[in-house]
Formats: C-alpha cells, structure tokens, sequence
C-alpha cells in the first residue's frame, strides 16, 4: 500500500512538472510574439552609449594614463549626445519610418553589444569564459607595469592601438548612422500662409 501511495505521489508530481513548462512555455512565446509584433521596437540606445562610457573611464583610471583614450571618449560623448536625441525623438506612426527606425535600432544596438561584450568579431567566436567589458581595451591595466622599452610593451600596445581604433570606429559609424536617420526623419518645414492680396486694383507701390 505505501508503495502505490509513493507511485501516484510521484506521478502527480510529474505531472505538476509537466503542466508548470507547458504554462511557461506558453508565457514565454506570448512574450516573444508581443515583442515581434511590437510597431515599435522597445530599443534604446542610451543606455549601451552610457556603458560605454563607464567602461572607458574604468578602463583609463586602471590604465594609469598609459593609453590615451582622449579621442575614444570624444567619440563616446558623441554617441551619448547622439542617443539622446534618437531615444528622445517622437516615435513615427506611418509604416514606412516605423521600419526605418527599427532597422536602424536593431543594427545599431547590434553593433554596440557586440562591441562591447566580444573581442573576436563577426566572424570567430570568443571562448566560453568570463569576457570583460570592451574586452579590445581591457588590457590596458597591464601596459603601465610593464618596461617601455621591452617587446612585451611593444607587443602589447600595439594590441590596444588597434584595439582602441576598433572602439572608435564603432562608436563613429553608429553614431553617423543615428545622425544620418535624424536628418530624414526630421519633419519638412510647414509652408505658410500664402501672402494677403490687396483688395485694391492696380499695382501695389514700391514703398509697400
């Protein structure tokens, strides 16, 4: 007896097993399919530029100076400033600018996340281990422990020059494809009102 009390214990707990994935699966898919047919995709990009920026700062104060990361953090700013406007921006209601907009959100953010979580680029992948924010720089920290005048220096700046070139050239790109969308995007001028006729016949005079 205890022994068939055990059995139908368990099936019924399969079962409470079985029924809990069918109703998260169910959730789950209901979620994906809100967000896939969303007209507007819920995106924004100032968050991914504000990481950037923390992650550059974090990586220069652990850099001593030893790399100059100046023209990456203009670029940085740029693309914050950038964000700002898009994020900030009405979002468009005709179906056309509606898929312009989600293109551009989804490229862009594409290429932010992958800059800043990945080091192999498009077409290796990075290993299966903890990978630090713009894994491209994070190096940095090492360079100033290290003789300026031995290979290893060498070696290792001339990793983070192109390194750093590759963060740029991102941060650039997105935030020239963010300006580019603003510029179309932005609403043709409103003609006026036509100018009033005198209800005069004749010529109207010079002086007027």
């Amino acid at each position: 007896m205890p022994q068939d009390t055990a059995a139908s214990s368990h099936k019924c707990s399969r079962r409470r097993r079985r029924l809990r994935r069918a109703l998260d699966t169910r959730y789950r898919v209901a979620q994906l399919y809100s967000m896939a047919t969303l007209p507007n995709l819920p995106l924004r990009i100032v968050p991914v530029a504000t990481s950037f920026q923390k992650a550059l700062e974090e990586i220069g104060t652990a850099a001593g100076g030893a790399l100059d990361l100046q023209s990456t953090n203009r670029a940085a700013a740029a693309l914050l400033a950038a964000a700002m406007r898009l994020d900030g921006a009405p979002r468009p209601s005709d179906a056309k600018n509606r898929a312009a907009l989600n293109q551009l959100l989804v490229r862009v953010t594409h290429q932010l996340n992958a800059r800043l979580y990945t080091k192999a680029g498009r077409f290796d992948q990075d290993p299966a281990a903890n990978v630090p924010v713009l894994p491209l720089l994070a190096r940095a920290r090492e360079l100033k422990a290290l003789p300026k005048d031995s290979d290893t220096y060498g070696f290792l700046e001339t990793e983070l020059l192109r390194g750093r070139n590759a963060v740029e050239s991102t941060l650039v790109e997105a935030t020239r494809e963010i300006d580019g969308y603003l510029v179309t995007a932005a609403p043709a001028a409103t003609p006026g009102p036509p100018a009033r006729q005198p209800r005069w016949g004749g010529a109207p005079s010079r002086g007027l």
